[in-house]
């Protein structure tokens, strides 16, 4: 139901099949907000575990697939969830979603410690040379790889 349901989105013309570019919504849903949407929904539906439509803190923290023992981990999807909580109410709904799902809310943070480590005199904007000093400062953070991803990605 759900591999059919993004096929569909992906068929943007609806000729029952998918072209290059259509393809790429399949794989990269954050490129088509529609299929976006849906894997918003579908990662909802997943943790939903009380059926509201809404996540609160402890489904968020339930339903991911990753280690749950480690202290860190924990704290970080705490922090996450609260950022996504953009109407402040303690739950998600499918539109704050969005942003886990596209990966956004990690670019966002990846952009705020770059910014913070590299804007020396605070003026919201970064100069080569900004860039140059920070290096080392950036080495092997998460704006680092961000960074690394986004020249691969762009072609840079």
């Amino acid at each position: 139901e759900q591999e059919r349901s993004k096929f569909l989105v992906a068929d943007s013309n609806g000729d029952g099949a998918v072209d290059r570019e259509e393809m790429t919504a399949l794989f990269y849903p954050e490129t088509n907000p529609g299929a976006l949407r849906l894997a918003a929904l579908h990662a909802l539906q997943r943790r939903d575990l009380d059926g509201d439509g809404q996540l609160s803190l402890n489904e968020f923290l339930e339903g991911d697939d990753t280690a749950q023992d480690e202290e860190l981990e924990k704290e970080g999807e705490e922090m996450d969830f609260k950022a996504l909580d953009k109407n402040g109410n303690g739950m998600l709904d499918v539109e704050e979603m969005e942003s886990w799902e596209s990966g956004f809310i990690e670019i966002d943070a990846a952009l705020r410690t770059l910014f913070h480590v590299a804007d020396v005199d605070k003026d919201g904007l970064l100069t080569a040379q900004e860039l140059i000093d920070a290096r080392e400062l950036l080495a092997g953070s998460d704006a680092h790889y961000q960074m690394i991803g986004w020249t691969e990605h762009e072609e840079l």
